[in-house]
């Protein structure tokens, strides 16, 4: 059954590692006598980018004996308008896409959710809808609670392929729905990881000026963002570490649990941001690529301010000498004291 084979082919992004293997054997023994259709050709050159280097021999040799049977490429559709948002990088390292895709009387919804050290964490597409449904659907999304930003398919291909990129390292692989949207829009998501150093260069070299005078200044301005920044209000960690530092810096005086929020916030300092100073390098350049996605806005700082930061850690300077990071620090250490015992991490 043609059908069965073209379904077939979509196990190659089942999620458990050992089946793909027992799919890929399967394919290996049967593509001599099989014959995929036009769209299953175009998916599999797709899931061939998605596997390891050392597969793609394999992938090319099954593409090259579907096409000597006469098996064509499906033609691309015409690329349909789309309209690209993303929402802020909150504390966790976490950004989501919403892709309203407009093709001719039918439109859909689109949504990716990312995430530092984890990859591409979920993707989801609504059914068609109208123009009106959708509009309603994103109203919705965009209630306020998160900070929205209308950017380009060049910022949107940057940070899927890199974090396609960190799902496959750790053996992940994208799912159905990840290859719907690709084929819904027009585009080809290939994993590539951001070379931070190569990029800050790259970026801060076109700052007029790149001066130590100029980074001081990003800093001083950073201060003020977490009062008139609503992005700024989920930069903050939560985990048992920090709970466990923040215990240690408390005593208990006359029944009231008291904490000593500068010993915490040394400790914070010293045995969690610093530990992970790479990590807030990568969220402050991601900050600036977004800032900047789709052309920098008159008289806009914070992207330009975000890159000299992420600049600042990659060479080395203490966080504790920049300001947004000592009010990350301190938002860290108060929500760790407000809700350690609704979280059930307050140590006795």
């Amino acid at each position: 059954i043609p059908e069965a084979q073209d379904i077939a082919l979509l196990a190659l992004l089942y999620p458990r590692g050992e089946v793909r293997e027992f799919v890929i054997t399967t394919f290996e023994q049967l593509i001599d006598t099989i014959v995929l259709s036009p769209i299953s050709l175009n998916r599999l050159q797709a899931i061939r980018d998605w596997y390891p280097l050392d597969y793609h021999a394999q992938f090319n040799r099954w593409i090259k004996q579907q096409r000597k049977k006469g098996v064509i490429f499906q033609a691309e559709k015409n690329t349909p308008k789309i309209k690209i948002y993303a929402t802020e990088v909150d504390g966790t390292g976490t950004q989501g896409f919403y892709l309203w895709v407009q093709q001719k009387k039918h439109q859909r919804l689109c949504g990716l959710l990312v995430k530092l050290g984890s990859g591409i964490k979920d993707v989801w597409l609504t059914p068609e809808m109208t123009a009106k449904d959708i509009a309603h659907s994103f109203a919705q999304i965009n209630d306020g609670t998160v900070t929205f930003r209308e950017v380009d398919t060049d910022y949107l291909l940057l940070i899927v392929n890199h974090f396609l990129m960190v799902t496959l390292q750790q053996g992940g692989m994208p799912d159905l729905q990840f290859l719907q949207i690709e084929e819904l829009i027009g585009l080809h998501f290939r994993p590539q990881s951001i070379d931070v150093a190569v990029l800050l260069e790259k970026l801060c070299v076109q700052i007029t000026p790149f001066t130590p005078e100029s980074t001081q200044e990003a800093f001083k301005r950073s201060k003020s963002w977490p009062k008139n920044k609503k992005f700024t209000e989920s930069w903050y960690l939560e985990n048992a570490n920090v709970d466990k530092l923040v215990n240690r810096c408390s005593n208990i005086v006359e029944g009231v649990k008291i904490c000593d929020a500068d010993k915490a916030m040394s400790d914070v300092f010293d045995y969690e941001l610093e530990v992970h100073r790479d990590a807030w390098c990568f969220h402050f350049l991601w900050m600036a690529l977004w800032m900047q996605a789709g052309g920098r806005r008159k008289n806009e700082k914070i992207g330009v301010d975000c890159l000299l930061i992420a600049y600042a850690i990659h060479h080395g300077i203490s966080l504790r000498e920049i300001p947004i990071m000592n009010e990350i620090c301190r938002q860290t250490v108060n929500n760790s004291i407000e809700t350690m015992n609704e979280r059930r991490t307050h140590l006795t």
